[in-house]
């Protein structure tokens, strides 16, 4: 038998026979450990070619550009906040604007449902909004084969490569807050 880790152990690093990880980590370099650069994924193009076309349908009405935002949530320090949901909406909106396109957003299992209410609230261009749900289907997928470019939310380094792949635009939304305040001092935090 072989022990395999995919991530951050949260044991000894001798205790696997391989780790493979990804930057975030900060795991050492060493003979055990394979370093990966970005996480791993299963959204091969024929796969996200099927699923946009299956969400074409309800995006017909949207003009192109189309840009996809990806609302991770929070994450250690990154607190993904009201106030930063309607910043991120703000930026959103001037871009789809400014290039005369229009939104496709959905949120994650981790996203604070006041973060996308407040973004939401902040986009007046055309947009499709999916709010996540357990009970409800996932265009995820769709979303992105769909997207002419991309804002994702930059605590999840799964959505960014899963982003990164199809090689279109991409947009990272810092989730700091300010650096000059300590993180404990935040009311969130």
């Amino acid at each position: 038998a072989r022990l395999v880790h995919l991530g951050r152990p949260w044991a000894p690093l001798s205790s696997y026979d391989l780790i493979v990880t990804t930057p975030q980590y900060n795991l050492p370099r060493q003979s055990n450990i394979q370093h990966n650069s970005l996480p791993l994924h299963n959204h091969d193009a024929d796969a996200l070619s099927r699923e946009a076309a299956a969400l074409a349908p309800r995006l017909a009405e949207l003009p192109c550009p189309r840009i996809a935002v990806l609302l991770g949530g929070d994450s250690g320090k990154f607190v993904f906040t009201a106030e930063k949901g309607r910043r991120l909406g703000h930026l959103a909106e001037t871009l789809a604007r400014s290039s005369s396109g229009s939104i496709v957003l959905t949120s994650s299992p981790r996203t604070p449902e006041a973060a996308v209410t407040a973004c939401v609230d902040a986009i007046t261009a055309p947009a499709f909004v999916h709010r996540w749900s357990v009970a409800a289907a996932n265009p995820y997928a769709g979303i992105l084969g769909s997207a002419d470019a991309f804002i994702v939310t930059g605590e999840s380094m799964s959505m960014l490569a899963e982003a990164s792949a199809p090689g279109k635009p991409l947009y990272i939304f810092d989730m700091a807050d300010d650096p000059a305040v300590p993180w404990w001092r935040h009311a969130h935090a």
